[in-house]
């Protein structure tokens, strides 16, 4: 479904909207853009408390909450739900509006029984952008994607706030809806100029694709718009590690250092590997102390946050047992905390089966897919399907359920940050095969238990982890398969 004001040009979106957006709420946001959090926390705080009546309040009030939620500040999330709560009950006109918002930062609290509760309670709200965000961050959250509700606006109200705009272009990439998401693109850069929202999705386009030179030029162009902001410069840095400019990357991130410090986990840990890769290049190990120090300050910095740390500790291995025994020591990695590869189990839909099993290899010899932040190179991931060679008959119990690996991939790349996924894995293609599988015996040996998976999870892009008695599992199919297999061809070749 396309929103009935984008199918007008840029130009009337724009003038549309030119006084309805207040130049204070783009004060805002292009401190929000230039990742100084702090401050327009500040910025709009001051301006609400200044003008509680302003013409942009609930615009004000969204960024307020996204800067507090980009700085992990829960005490002060919670604060402003208290608020937001009193002003909807001395404001019952807007009463929807606050509560929409209070659900937004129910969920960035990861409250999602609250979240569920406020959605039903506005579901007479079909004329609320704020309600329909809240839907579809929701139904995301729930891996219900497929179910997008497409903002369907009745009213046919256009969009001020622009985190609706962001929201639209989410769904949009999400249903590789291209014409749609070119539109509000487009439209994104002429309602809001110094938005870098285009950039950035077309970065992250070219990094799944790996196309790192397009990403590079993307990156720049990023940085020249908001040249503090740390997240561009970090990927601007790793677009150029992955061309092999190892200097060239220490020497954006040295710079980047410098404006936040040493607390980001994701720029200590790229810093401390481009230091390793630079002593490949130069055949030494000159700068094996700088990245171990790096790589053990992203390690802490990561359990800080309460993120998985397992592949730095395993680099940070990697580097220190090539340092001289005396430096070595000085680690202190616990080897429970080094990463043998995983086993992942993907059970497809008739759909995606029928797509893959008909596919031409070239085409997916590599895929790019929503498998969490938990997959690391070297992983396996077995593609399964139930079978469609049995059919069930009413004494059939679920357990009896057969499933057939349709396809083993491996997995190649870290964790690549997706704007809508959040993280995607890519996949290279190993064998392609049809073995059936009992589906009762995988489930005994999944490493999943209900209630204990976060936002990023695999589960909740329909990932499943297997232990090792999994695999023990398969590998006797497999060869039972092949051995079958074999005598079938050997008994038709001597019959024929």
């Amino acid at each position: 479904m396309v929103l009935p004001f984008l199918q007008q040009s840029e130009s009337v979106i724009r003038d549309s909207l030119k006084n309805l957006i207040s130049n204070d709420y783009l004060t805002g946001l292009d401190k929000y853009w230039s990742g100084d959090y702090s401050e327009t926390a500040e910025y709009v705080s001051n301006l609400i408390a200044n003008c509680p009546e302003h013409s942009n309040l609930f615009c004000l009030y969204r960024l307020w909450i996204e800067v507090l939620a980009e700085r992990n500040d829960k005490q002060s999330l919670r604060a402003l739900s208290l608020h937001l709560q009193k002003r909807g009950h001395c404001d019952t006109e807007h009463l929807a509006t606050f509560q929409a918002l209070q659900g937004v930062i129910h969920l960035e609290l990861d409250e999602l029984e609250a979240v569920t509760l406020i959605e039903k309670a506005l579901q007479h709200e079909l004329s609320n952008p704020y309600y329909w965000e809240l839907k579809e961050r929701l139904m995301l959250r729930k891996s219900n994607s497929e179910k997008f509700p497409y903002f369907k606006i009745e009213s046919g109200a256009q969009f001020q706030d622009f985190f609706h705009w962001l929201a639209l272009a989410r769904e949009s990439l999400i249903t590789r809806n291209e014409t749609t998401l070119e539109t509000v693109l487009k439209s994104i850069s002429s309602v809001f100029p110094a938005s870098p929202t285009p950039s950035y999705f077309a970065l992250h386009r070219h990094l799944e694709v790996g196309n790192f030179g397009e990403a590079v030029l993307e990156a720049k162009q990023l940085l020249k718009l908001y040249p503090d902001n740390s997240d561009y410069q970090i990927l601007a840095a790793y677009s150029k590690l992955r061309l092999g400019e190892v200097k060239e990357t220490l020497h954006i991130l040295q710079q980047a250092i410098q404006v936040v410090g040493e607390n980001d986990p994701d720029l200590l840990a790229l810093l401390g590997y481009a230091y390793a890769e630079l002593d490949k290049t130069e055949g030494s190990k000159r700068h094996a102390e700088t990245a171990a120090n790096y790589l053990r300050k992203a390690l802490s910095a990561s359990k800080a946050h309460g993120l998985p740390g397992s592949w730095i500790a395993a680099k940070l291995s990697t580097v220190t047992s090539e340092m001289p025994k005396n430096v070595d020591e000085l680690c202190n990695v616990k080897q429970d905390e080094l990463r043998p590869a995983r086993i992942w189990l993907i059970k497809l839909s008739p759909r995606h089966q029928f797509e893959l099993q008909t596919s031409h290899r070239k085409s997916i010899e590599h895929l790019s897919r929503p498998m969490g932040n938990l997959p690391r190179p070297g992983d396996l991931c077995f593609f399964a399907a139930e079978d469609s060679h049995r059919v069930l008959s009413s004494q059939d119990h679920a357990q009896d359920q057969t499933w057939r690996i349709i396809a083993t991939y491996s997995v190649i790349s870290e964790p690549i940050w997706h704007p809508y996924y959040r993280y995607t894995s890519t996949l290279k293609l190993e064998t392609l095969s049809s073995i059936p599988v009992d589906v009762c015996l995988l489930d005994q040996n999944t490493q999943f238990k209900k209630g204990t998976v976060g936002k990023d999870h695999p589960y909740r892009f329909g990932v499943f982890e297997l232990e090792e008695g999994a695999l023990s599992i398969i590998t006797e199919l497999v060869k039972e398969h092949r051995e079958l297999t074999t005598g079938e061809e050997y008994a038709l070749s001597r019959s024929s």
